[in-house]
């Protein structure tokens, strides 16, 4: 479906989030020679989405260019009191806002306060710079900074390719959210309303049939 021309890099083992960026990172940085000030936009392939969710995307980009900030996420502003989503907790209640807090998936009644100070769904969608990405590695997680050498010729040889997946092999199974959204300062959220959702119960499966 993807066709040929779309780049993947894949996870030679299971290790979360966190690892599987940077490896994806890694490639960018050591093959395709991105600039440390490009804007990376992350986001999960897997929500129901409508059309203005990728133009809210292109937007996300545009403003981690323009902000200060290491990390910009997109929040979406909640329909209910969700025990399914984590929250971000935002400063203000402006659009574009610094980040207060994060709070994991709680239940009703701890969501309904969430809403209560303008919080938003954490859907996992965030904008930083390859540099951010390695400032975060190294003070984070020096495990997997270790796949930052830079050796441009690192994915050219299955010898070296096997040096990878013996890297990543040891990095530790860590989530992007644990890893460094929730430990990161000087970090800005994008209030966003589209249609999404992430289908992840057979119920919302049910509801978007």
């Amino acid at each position: 479906q993807l066709g040929e021309d779309v780049g993947i890099s894949v996870e030679p083992c299971r290790r979360d989030t966190f690892p599987a960026i940077a490896l994806a990172t890694a490639y960018l940085v050591d093959v395709m020679h991105v600039a440390p000030s490009e804007s990376v936009v992350v986001c999960p392939v897997d929500p129901y989405v409508e059309d203005g969710y990728f133009e809210a995307l292109k937007e996300l980009s545009e403003q981690a260019d323009k902000c200060e900030a290491n990390l910009v996420l997109m929040g979406i502003e909640p329909t209910y009191p969700s025990e399914k989503y984590g929250y971000i907790i935002p400063e203000s209640g402006e659009n574009v806002s610094k980040v207060k807090e994060f709070k994991e998936k709680p239940d009703v009644e701890t969501a309904k306060k969430y809403l209560a100070q303008s919080a938003l769904w954490n859907a996992g969608i965030f904008v930083w710079s390859t540099r951010s990405i390695l400032s975060a590695l190294e003070g984070h997680l020096p495990e997997v900074y270790g796949l930052f050498d830079g050796q441009a010729d690192r994915f050219a040889t299955p010898e070296e390719q096997t040096s990878v997946e013996e890297i990543f092999a040891r990095c530790p199974s860590i989530s992007i959210d644990y890893g460094v959204l929730e430990q990161a300062d000087n970090v800005f959220v994008r209030s966003s309303d589209f249609g999404w959702n992430d289908v992840g119960t057979w119920g919302s499966l049910y509801e978007l049939s």
